[in-house]
């Protein structure tokens, strides 16, 4: 099979890349997200099969290796490789007994494989398959997924269509932003579940609403197409997909904040009185670059949900939305972008864009 070659011979060259021998801080390798839970994306072009979306790969170690040299495994596999993207971190085995319950410790627990080293090593994690992901971890998937509203089109994709590698990372940004509405949904049914396919199964029964949305997510996530789109089309599959994830993800923070959250500058209140956040500002606080980073990191996320929020009530008038936006890419960007008062939302949205790139 093309697709099972294609990630056995990718994981052999990974593996080459690292000390798996002369590291005796190396417990086990693990291969974890969609390619672990073996949902990866792939694609063809002509006989060949590539690899879409990125690698993670997490080591088990015994005592931390030094970040250079984590850095130094990375630029190896890419060079050894056609790769475009691999996540390579590390972790304590003697944290793995207390992790919690949230997205990325059960998916690791249910939903990786290892590929080298210890394999009864996900033993010592004692997440269960019944436990419930707690409602912090909807927030966190609210904040990660806002990106693929902002950076899937460029400046003229609503004006001009796409095509071709724009047409499948467009729609591959929507299926990941639909399936976090999914992810959501099932977070509050106390439903969740680790597999994109059990996902999907899952919701079509308890939401049939979500149905068709959901399983063109999951055939455009696992399998990337490229049609040509018009720009109605475009237009249509992004007001569809936003409208949805908002709906969504405005539940699930109600949930979390345990009042009603309808709007951008509601969350923004109500994280600002949370005293679990009023703490993390606190413990900040006195490291003043990490501090830094932790306000530009949720006033940037605050900005993308006001993108969001103005694109689903363009009809109204709602410029403080944009004011915000324009705030935090003078504040943050490092090209000086400059975004006049009338400039369009679609202007925002690639500013702010522009931004989150030097971010990255």
């Amino acid at each position: 099979m093309k697709k099972e070659g294609k990630l056995r011979q990718d994981i052999s060259l990974i593996l080459s890349s690292l000390d798996l021998g002369d590291n005796s801080k190396l417990e086990a390798v693990i291969l974890y997200g969609s390619y672990g839970r073996g949902e990866g994306a792939f694609y063809s072009v002509g006989e060949e099969t590539f690899t879409y979306n990125d690698y993670d790969i997490l080591l088990i170690v015994s005592e931390l290796i030094d970040d250079k040299k984590i850095s130094e495994y990375k630029d190896l596999v890419s060079s050894k490789t056609d790769i475009k993207w691999i996540d390579l971190s590390q972790m304590l085995k003697s944290d793995l007994e207390d992790l919690k319950p949230t997205i990325f410790n059960y998916d690791l627990k249910y939903g990786s494989e290892i590929i080298w080293g210890d394999e009864s090593i996900l033993k010592y994690i004692r997440i269960q398959k019944s436990a419930q992901i707690q409602y912090q971890e909807i927030e966190i998937l609210f904040f990660t997924r806002l990106y693929t509203f902002i950076a899937s089109l460029d400046a003229s994709g609503f004006q001009v269509g796409v095509k071709g590698e724009d047409a499948r990372f467009f729609r591959y940004q929507m299926a990941k932003a639909v399936l976090a509405a999914v992810d959501c949904e099932l977070i509050l049914a106390g439903k969740y579940s680790h597999s994109y396919k059990e996902k999907v199964s899952l919701i079509s029964g308890y939401m049939p609403e979500l149905k068709a949305l959901s399983e063109w997510a999951l055939r455009e996530k696992l399998c990337p197409s490229a049609p040509k789109m018009t720009t109605n089309q475009v237009v249509d599959l992004y007001k569809a997909v936003t409208r949805t994830f908002h709906k969504s993800m405005l539940k699930g923070l109600s949930r979390l904040y345990k009042r009603k959250i309808d709007s951008t500058q509601r969350h923004i209140d109500c994280f600002n009185l949370s005293s679990k956040n009023f703490y993390a500002f606190l413990r900040t606080f006195l490291r003043r670059k990490v501090y830094s980073k932790f306000l530009e990191y949720h006033r940037i996320s605050f900005a993308q949900a006001f993108i969001v929020e103005h694109y689903l009530s363009q009809n109204t008038s709602k410029d403080y939305m944009l004011s915000y936006v324009r705030k935090q890419i003078k504040n943050y960007s490092n090209k000086n972008l400059k975004l006049e008062k009338n400039f369009s939302w679609n202007a925002h949205r690639v500013g702010l864009s522009e931004l989150l790139k030097q971010s990255r």
